[in-house]
């Protein structure tokens, strides 16, 4: 009788634990939904609307001419180096595993230096937009 109790208790445990799971996923799905719901309008109106399609071509068109005048040939890599550093940190991390740490400073350097280049050209591009309206 004692083997069935606590298989019993351990089937209870399971479901319970299954249970609070779905739960943080339901939590998680609230807390993207909006985001989703938000980039999803928005890529629709760039897609089907010819407004939409001028402005972000217009917003694209500035950050190239802002990413060419600040750093000039190396453009292409600064625009690109923060992804490059990811795929760097996971290669890294895929075969050579003993090299965590080294892998986790790549990853994190990787989203530093994105964030810092985006709030840097964002910067320049308010600037320049200043310029031409």
């Amino acid at each position: 009788m004692e083997n069935f109790n606590s298989h019993n208790f351990n089937r209870w445990r399971s479901f319970y634990l299954s249970g609070k799971k779905v739960y943080t996923r339901r939590q998680n799905f609230i807390f993207l939904c909006p985001i989703w719901a938000y980039l999803l309008i928005k890529g629709l109106w760039v897609s089907f609307s010819k407004e939409g399609f001028q402005h972000d071509m217009r917003n694209e068109t500035i950050k190239i001419r802002v990413l060419r005048a600040q750093f000039g040939k190396w453009a292409p890599l600064v625009s690109f180096g923060g992804y490059i550093l990811l795929i760097l940190a996971v290669i890294l991390a895929i075969f050579l595993p003993s090299l965590q740490f080294l892998s986790l400073a790549l990853y994190f350097g990787g989203l530093i230096f994105m964030i810092i280049m985006g709030l840097y050209v964002r910067k320049h591009v308010k600037e320049e937009k200043k310029k031409f309206f």
